[in-house]
């Protein structure tokens, strides 16, 4: 299932749509466009840059896993 607009992002409507957890691959996915879409005068190429560690990407996950899940994943 996709989107019917460019800003709401398709992992969004596939999981809330189906009512399943997100898959790795889709909450990274969505943690990059949020950083991209948070910092719009940065390079795209920064989150494969960022450590696995870093503030930012941790923030990004978190704000994807909430956006996904409905909840930050930190259990």
């Amino acid at each position: 299932m996709s989107s019917f607009s460019p800003l709401i992002p398709d992992e969004l409507v596939a999981c809330i749509g189906a009512g399943r957890d997100p898959t790795a691959s889709e909450v990274s996915h969505l943690a990059e466009r949020v950083l991209l879409d948070g910092a719009a005068e940065r390079s795209a190429f920064l989150w494969g840059q960022l450590p696995a560690d870093s503030v930012e990407r941790r923030l990004c996950v978190r704000a994807a896993h909430l956006a996904l899940e409905g909840d930050d994943g930190a259990r």
